[in-house]
């Protein structure tokens, strides 16, 4: 069994395993407004360093993403946050609306692993998608939806 000791996003580095199903990607939040939930997503993610790459607001999209950094002087496999490196946590967001202010959000975090691969016909070298690893964590989506949570009560205060 694989382990890995990866220090993501906001959280607390944590070990984790191929694990079973993740049961904690999802939690529902009551918001006034769905700009407030989606205000209170982009001010979290941004706060944390990551990228956003897509926003669609119509279909509830939010996808950020944050180049990670392997540390060879790690007994462990360990991932820093810092840059330049070809790793990447990415995460995916999807807002639905289900009625009486409630919403739904679903979560999703993978962590890309990117090299160089070249040619040994002098074709030159090129990026390559080595490895895609879905986070299956529990811990870490309730850190998520936790810190989430107080981003919405930071946001409502503001209107």
């Amino acid at each position: 069994m694989k382990y890995y000791l990866l220090s993501i996003l906001f959280f607390s580095t944590i070990v984790f395993a191929e694990q079973q199903p993740v049961l904690a990607q999802k939690q529902v939040f009551f918001v006034e407004q769905k700009i407030v939930l989606y205000n209170a997503t982009l001010a979290l993610l941004q706060d944390k360093g990551f990228i956003v790459n897509e926003i669609n607001y119509s279909l509830g999209l939010v996808k950020a993403s944050k180049r990670t950094r392997y540390d060879p002087q790690s007994k462990d496999v360990t991932w820093r946050l810092t840059t330049p490196s070809s790793q990447f946590i990415n995460i995916s967001l999807s807002i639905r609306d289900i009625g009486n202010n409630k919403f739904m959000v679903h979560a999703t975090l993978n962590h890309e692993l990117w090299g160089i691969e070249s040619s040994l016909l002098g074709g030159g070298a090129k990026k390559k998608l080595f490895d895609t690893i879905t986070i299956n964590d529990n811990e870490i989506y309730s850190e998520l939806f936790s810190l989430l949570k107080k981003s919405i009560l930071i946001e409502e205060n503001m209107l």
